[in-house]
């Protein structure tokens, strides 16, 4: 009997899994960099009337989400060159 046994378990293939977890690092990237542009749009988008007097709060609302986006940024972009360099065992 050259088949498969019925109870054998079939395991995805390493770079199936490293194709995925690249995946997972782009879709990562993206999500912060969206993150980052809608609040930064939101405030760049307002009326004028919406912005005299709001100038300072809306330069500090975009400083802040920069500077709690980068971070997060580097870390993912990070993780992707790991795991585009990681080699796929055959």
């Amino acid at each position: 009997m050259a088949g498969k046994s019925e109870g054998e378990i079939q395991y995805p293939s390493s770079s199936l899994v490293k194709y995925l977890n690249i995946l997972a690092a782009l879709l990562g990237i993206i999500s912060i960099v969206l993150d980052a542009v809608v609040p930064v749009a939101q405030q760049v988008g307002k009326q004028k009337q919406a912005k005299s007097g709001l100038e300072r709060a809306i330069t500090l609302t975009i400083l802040l989400t920069v500077i709690r986006t980068v971070p997060r940024l580097i870390r993912e972009v990070r993780k992707l060159r790991a795991q585009v360099s990681t080699p796929v065992a055959q």
